[in-house]
């Protein structure tokens, strides 16, 4: 993994860290109803993953320089500007989707989860 790939994963990890924080304080405010509990899990983990495909549509400057500050300087001045921004966009984008993948993956566990505590009730 270079280091736009690396960097780009590390900064969707963040944001998809703190999403999750949230979303498992929810989790646990509901949890005196363990069905209600997952099933507003995986709703917002499906809203995670519809967030993530709607930024990778429209990834942002900012988002294109902090990748851009974290490969070094040294690998920059070797490649022409506009095929590094190239690569970097489309870093970015694949690791969006990625994130995106992994949390509907998520989201799928949690409702099966929810059914199967549902049935058994």
């Amino acid at each position: 993994m270079d280091s736009t790939t690396q960097a780009a994963y590390w900064a969707i990890a963040r944001f998809c860290g703190l999403y999750t924080l949230g979303t498992l304080f929810i989790m646990a405010g509901l949890s005196f109803d363990a069905c209600a509990s997952l099933r507003s899990g995986a709703l917002m983990t499906i809203l995670l993953s519809g967030i993530l495909l709607y930024q990778s549509g429209r990834i942002p400057e900012r988002m294109v320089r902090a990748v851009q500050s974290a490969v070094p300087a040294h690998k920059q001045e070797s490649q022409r500007a506009s095929v590094l921004m190239h690569h970097q966009r489309d870093t970015i984008e694949i690791a969006y989707i990625t994130f995106s993948q992994w949390t509907m993956s998520l989201a799928v566990v949690l409702w099966v989860v929810s059914l199967i505590a549902g049935m058994s009730n």
